[in-house]
């Protein structure tokens, strides 16, 4: 046996550009383009994916602008897995066609990843002002990291450092089924609305989700609901309405478990970040005290958990940085790009 190492695979080739960055959510388009390996990402407005027809005319504008140079390629993040030639957006009516989004625009290659595939490749890069610590703990160097975060539904992905570089390692973590714990939580799972016949962990931790647990607290009580979406549930919650603020409540110790749960899976050291579009408008019920009490119950495990440091990524888009990040240097990361690159 040789005692020379074998050479590290090249897991990807290096990009055209100028490159547009799309991630695609079940209900924001976030945009950005990306002039070349040594630029920053030009951020561009944020689009609602029901404005539009398909990918195709949200981006055509900018694929066809000739004020700018000619984009040459376009790396797609998505809401769901992706393995096939097609893709369905999860919670979304769109259908991401990469070789015909090619051959429409002339482009010279199309990549997809996940959309906390993407997420997660933007962590060794986010800086402090990116961040909101929340609780204790210290991230250890060059260990797995774990981003997950409730919007329309809710992602996941872990960062795990390779001697190829960062890999991340996407999920659908969302699906997984979601049971109660203690007795509260057995007092208010029969008033839970569950679709199709499971509840699933982002049936309640997501924006419908919020309005899922508001009902379920409304039935518990004996009371009828007023509040018709997440944003004035917050709202009333911020303002010290009692319903409201047990749904937030519920949220976050919910949130803060699975959390946890799958900084377990990974083992996450390094840290774990909570993204998504419901983060943001949380902060103040995820930095009470709840979310990080459940986050570290984890019985035998509890001393391990009070070590691992988590925090809200307060950058808008950090599935495009994460993007931005790879293409610039796709050799500082361990993602295998075969059957992920459609070129012409």
């Amino acid at each position: 046996m040789s005692g020379s190492m074998t050479p590290a695979p090249e897991f990807s080739e290096p990009f055209c550009f100028p490159m547009l960055l799309a991630d695609i959510g079940g209900t924001n388009l976030r945009l950005a383009v990306l002039e070349g390996p040594q630029a920053q990402p030009e951020f561009l407005p944020v689009r609602r994916c029901a404005d539009y027809d398909g990918l195709e005319s949200a981006v055509s504008d900018i694929l066809t602008d000739s004020s700018r140079p000619k984009v040459q390629s376009a790396m797609l993040a998505l809401a769901g897995p992706v393995d096939g030639v097609t893709f369905r957006i999860t919670n979304s009516s769109w259908t991401i066609d990469p070789a015909a989004l090619r051959r429409a625009f002339d482009l010279r290659e199309v990549m997809v990843v996940n959309d906390f595939e993407a997420d997660a490749l933007a962590l060794p890069g986010l800086a402090p002002e990116d961040l909101q610590v929340i609780g204790d703990g210290q991230p250890v160097p060059d260990t797995a990291r774990l981003i997950l975060g409730p919007g329309t539904g809710l992602g996941a992905a872990g960062l795990v450092r390779t001697c190829c570089g960062w890999c991340p390692v996407a999920g659908e973590a969302g699906h997984m089924s979601l049971g109660p714990i203690g007795e509260e939580e057995l007092a208010l799972w029969p008033h839970i609305e569950v679709p199709d016949g499971r509840l699933s962990v982002e049936n309640v931790l997501s924006g419908s989700g919020v309005m899922r647990l508001y009902r379920a607290f409304a039935s518990l009580n004996g009371v009828d609901p007023v509040l018709e979406t997440p944003e004035a549930v917050t709202a009333a919650a911020d303002a010290g309405d009692e319903l409201a603020s047990q749904t937030l409540t519920r949220f976050a110790i919910i949130l803060g478990r699975i959390a946890g749960d799958l900084a377990l899976v990974y083992l996450a050291r390094g840290g774990v970040y909570l993204a998504g579009g419901v983060v943001g408008s949380l902060e103040r019920w995820l930095t009470s005290g709840a979310f990080r009490a459940a986050f570290e119950a984890k019985g035998p495990h509890r001393a391990i958990m009070s070590r691992i440091p988590t925090q809200i990524v307060k950058h808008p888009f950090p599935g495009l940085v994460g993007m931005a990040a790879f293409a610039r240097t796709p050799s500082a990361f361990a993602l295998d790009c075969d059957r992920r690159r459609w070129r012409a």
